[in-house]
């Protein structure tokens, strides 16, 4: 892949950052969506053809989201973060806390991260706030999550 990967960077895609498995399904699709006869021959129309290239750059924009989509993270945010967090907040005398959830797609991640702040704030005696910013790169995700 590290062959495809440089011609692509070539064309104004830079792959590194996404998984073997991800890139390898996401040229076949172009493959058979376009009928070319070979991912060379793909690679090749990226390089031709700018709606081509448009739409690949489409593809590979990740606009998965999931309500706690990474358990792991959810737990060690109630568990370890928060606890730490609401204790340096006591400690200055500030009880707002703000998280930027970036990259969140359709929304699913800030209203889990939410859930995971009430619950957490129903076994407090301190009084906390918080904000969330939730963002994407891709503007018709925020748009649909409006």
């Amino acid at each position: 892949m590290q062959t495809t990967g440089l011609r692509l960077k070539t064309y104004g895609i830079d792959v590194s950052k996404y998984d073997d498995s991800f890139l390898n399904s996401s040229i076949q699709k172009g493959v058979d969506d376009t009928l070319c006869g070979s991912r060379e021959d793909y690679i090749g129309l990226l390089g031709s053809d700018e709606r081509e290239k448009s739409r690949f750059k489409a593809i590979l924009h990740n606009n998965y989201s999931e309500f706690f989509r990474n358990t792991l993270t959810f737990s060690v945010i109630e568990r370890i973060i928060l606890p730490e967090l609401t204790a340096k907040k006591r400690a200055l005398k500030n009880s707002v806390i703000r998280i930027w959830s970036a990259a969140c797609a359709g929304g699913q991640e800030p209203y889990s991260l939410a859930m995971v702040i009430e619950e957490y704030k129903n076994g407090q005696q301190d009084r906390l706030r918080y904000h969330i910013f939730a963002t994407d790169q891709d503007e018709s995700q925020v748009i649909l999550a409006q």
